[in-house]
């Protein structure tokens, strides 16, 4: 389930924002699942 759902996300953001945004943005993601 977290593999695609990291998937999904990643396809998301790329498309919505610029990649230095995603490098951000990917890690907060993962810590919050991690943490969940």
């Amino acid at each position: 389930v977290m593999d695609g759902e990291l998937v999904q996300l990643e396809r998301e953001t790329e498309i919505a924002i610029h990649p230095g945004a995603l490098k951000v943005l990917v890690p907060s993601r993962v810590a919050r699942a991690e943490a969940a």
